[in-house]
């Protein structure tokens, strides 16, 4: 319901749009509201374009790396001060996820350096990599909670 409502709102703002600006049709201020309305577009678009050139530099520059290892340093200490068997196995667990994130990060920056042509979308293997580091710390976090509860 919301998702028709928000479309038909987008095809009459387009269908606007179209009626002010490409046909010359409207008064003078409905011809400046419709060139406000493209130029603000333009704004958000090159923000969120900006945001996301962003986050892949950050990507490329290391940033990542730097999470991943001090989420790395800090499984390990989880592990040394548990004496919980079953804390363990889910920390070794985490461990294991996180030697796989690692190994993922180094091959999305050697598929960018290498000439040839990657076999995936090297920005489809960056989205992936975030959000499995995002799910790690949702993990960890869990891990935290029942080491706070014993």
């Amino acid at each position: 319901m919301i998702s028709n409502l928000i479309k038909l709102l987008v095809l009459f703002l387009v269908g606007w749009l179209i009626y002010t600006q490409v046909l010359g049709r409207g008064t003078e201020a409905e011809k400046q509201q419709g060139a406000e309305l493209i130029e603000n577009g333009k704004n958000v678009l090159s923000s969120v374009f900006g945001i996301i050139s962003n986050e892949g530099q950050k990507f490329k520059d290391g940033t990542y790396d730097d999470a991943i290892d001090k989420l790395g340093s800090l499984l390990d200490d989880l592990r040394s001060k548990t004496n919980d068997s079953e804390l363990q196995a889910k920390l070794d667990e985490l461990k294991q996820e996180e030697e796989r994130i690692k190994k993922e990060i180094t091959e999305v920056k050697q598929d960018e350096t290498t000439a040839a042509r990657p076999t995936t979308d090297p920005s489809e293997k960056e989205a992936k990599t975030e959000k499995d580091l995002k799910k790690l710390t949702e993990d960890i976090q869990m891990v935290l909670q029942l080491m706070s509860k014993k």
